[in-house]
């Protein structure tokens, strides 16, 4: 897997293999739909009982668009 900064600033993943998505896929996917609810008064998303990290709201909403993309995209392995 080779991870490009493009020149316009964007990122490109290439050489991913099925299981590195598939895994991304369900991590991602598990976080989106139980983890950061509600944002706190400080404005940030927290992960819920078991704390792993918070996310502004900009890093929310890219999470929710990647697995939307993931959703529309690829399916769900299940």
């Amino acid at each position: 897997m080779k991870i490009t900064i493009t020149k316009s600033g964007t990122y490109t993943i290439s050489g991913i293999t099925p299981h590195q998505l598939q895994a991304m896929e369900a991590i991602l996917g598990v976080a989106n739909e139980r983890c950061f609810d509600e944002p706190e008064d400080d404005g940030c998303y927290y992960s819920n009982d078991d704390f792993v990290c918070c996310l502004y709201e900009e890093e929310r909403t890219a999470l929710k668009q990647i697995c939307d993309i993931f959703d529309n995209s690829i399916g769900r392995w299940k």
